[in-house]
């Protein structure tokens, strides 16, 4: 996985969105981390989705 510092809503432990299904979340980080994830996708190393957090 990508993140070096995983936050507390790792994929791992995202909870299930209203239809319960799983989000599909591979990468989560702040702003200041937005070109890693940004590059990440690009080069196809996700297989999900990239959220970056506010605050």
């Amino acid at each position: 996985m990508p993140t070096a510092n995983p936050s507390p809503r790792s994929p791992r432990t995202a909870p299930a969105g209203p239809s319960g299904k799983d989000p599909q979340i591979t990468w989560r980080g702040g702003w200041d981390r937005a070109e890693e994830a940004v590059t990440a996708l690009l080069d196809r190393r996700l297989h999900g989705k990239a959220v970056l957090d506010i605050g």
